[in-house]
This record gives structure tokens, sequence and C-alpha cells, in this order.
């Protein structure tokens, strides 16, 4: 049984761990770049996002949330709606292949951060990757640091955690 994490957003990302905790993919949120006259658009590749689905076959995908954010602009925030809704979409019309949770960056830091000691003072990004490179050291060789991959990751094994899988 796979758990898929995601991230969403243009610069979030896609996870997908085994239930032995095993890494099984990992990767930045796929994205379809178009242009309109001299303007270029972005839009989340859902084609790329299904195909991930059908090759890695989830049982539970755990989606963060869709939130404002302080000092976002309204295009922005919009646009990551847009991309939320999207892979939202997807996910539900794989209902019956898996189920899709979503869940608010509060509950699953919380989750993930508990029982850490010495990080409290640490950014949120930077609280992030002590716990990342924590359960998977291996990655710190291969020089993991995106910002999506590292949540998109820690939201798939609070997942797998919540499941009792661990």
């Amino acid at each position: 049984m796979n758990v898929c994490g995601i991230d969403p957003g243009f610069s979030g990302a896609i996870a997908i761990i085994g239930h032995s905790g095993m890494i099984e993919h990992y990767r930045k949120m796929p994205v379809l770049k178009f242009k309109d006259g001299k303007k270029v658009h972005k839009l989340i590749d859902i084609a790329t996002v299904a195909a991930i689905f059908a090759k890695y076959e989830p049982s539970h995908v755990f989606l963060e949330k869709a939130h404002a954010m302080p000092r976002q602009g309204v295009v922005s925030m919009f646009n990551y709606g847009v991309g939320y809704g999207m892979i939202l979409g997807v996910c539900m019309a794989l209902e019956a292949m898996m189920q899709t949770h979503t869940i608010t960056p509060q509950k699953w830091q919380k989750f993930m951060y508990a029982n850490m000691i010495g990080v409290d003072e640490l950014e949120p990004k930077a609280r992030a990757m002590a716990r990342f490179y924590e359960i998977w050291p291996e990655l710190m060789a291969q020089n993991v640091t995106h910002d999506g991959i590292i949540d998109a990751m820690l939201i798939a094994e609070m997942g797998r955690r919540s499941l009792g899988l661990h």
C-alpha cells in the first residue's frame, strides 16, 4: 500500500511512500507553461499527476488544504486555489482507487514535529528540513532541499503514520 503526500502549488511537490516507509517516488509539482500573447501562464500538469497515481497506485492521498497566505497577491492566491482545485478534482475522480484526505498545514506539522527537541526556535523551513533529514538521512547526500519536496514527503509520512503503517 502506497501513501501519497501533496504540497499543492507551482512550487509544491508530490511524494509517494510505501507502507514500510520506503520512498517510492518524489518530484516537484509538474507545471505546464503556455503563452497568451506576451504573457506566460502556468497550470498544474494534471495529466502527469494522474500518471503518477496510475503508476504508483496510492491507496491514500494526503493533500495539504489551500489557504490564504499573508503577503500573497490576489492573482497568485487565485492561481494557487485553481491548482489546488485541479489536483483535488483528479483525486475525487479517482476516489474508487484511492481515498483522499485534505489536511491543514498546522495539523500535519503538529503531528510531524511532535517530540522534536531543540527546534522550536527554528524557522518553519529549517524545522521541516531537520525532521526530513532525521527520517531520511540518505537524502542528505542527494542534497534534497526543495521545500515543496520536503513538505510533500512529510505530509506522506504523516499520512502513513496516521494510518498505523509505521
